[in-house]
């Protein structure tokens, strides 16, 4: 058996979610998810804090009980600041790590440090996964109903 990607994680999302129909979720996945920064969406909508989903006013809190791997590390005793990022500064961090991996490695880089992220965002407790894509897809249905 092979071990869990992010595409799992989505395709296991697409499956399950109850908003919208499944083959619109699968087209989503499919289409928007395949871009990078919109899998980081995943993450900085949590960092973010002020809201998980555009139609909720409070994100929880990610707990160091409920997570593992990366996420892990990053929350343990000794990692200074870590719950104190913003979207911003992880966002930043996520264009540097890019480029650095990218003038490392060049395309070989760019592929392990999106591996890495999908691995942070497969960490997450799947409730506050699920909200989160459950989110970006809302608003992406909205986009694609506008036209944009």
């Amino acid at each position: 058996m092979q071990a869990p990607t992010i595409w799992t994680v989505l395709d296991g999302w697409a499956a399950n979610s109850t908003v919208g129909l499944q083959t619109e979720r699968q087209r989503f996945v499919r289409t928007h998810m395949a871009e990078t920064d919109n899998i980081l969406e995943i993450l900085l909508r949590l960092v973010r804090g002020e809201r998980a989903t555009p139609f909720t006013q409070a994100a929880p809190a990610i707990s160091v009980p409920s997570v593992a791997g990366p996420l892990l590390a990053a929350l343990s005793p000794g990692s200074a600041h870590g719950p104190q990022q913003t979207h911003v500064s992880v966002l930043a961090m996520w264009r540097m790590t890019l480029g650095y991996a990218q003038k490392a490695l060049q395309e070989k880089g760019r592929t392990e440090a999106e591996e890495r992220l999908g691995e942070i965002i497969r960490c997450l407790p799947s409730h506050l996964l699920y909200k989160s894509l459950d989110g970006i897809f809302k608003e992406w249905k909205v986009e694609k109903k506008s036209g944009r």
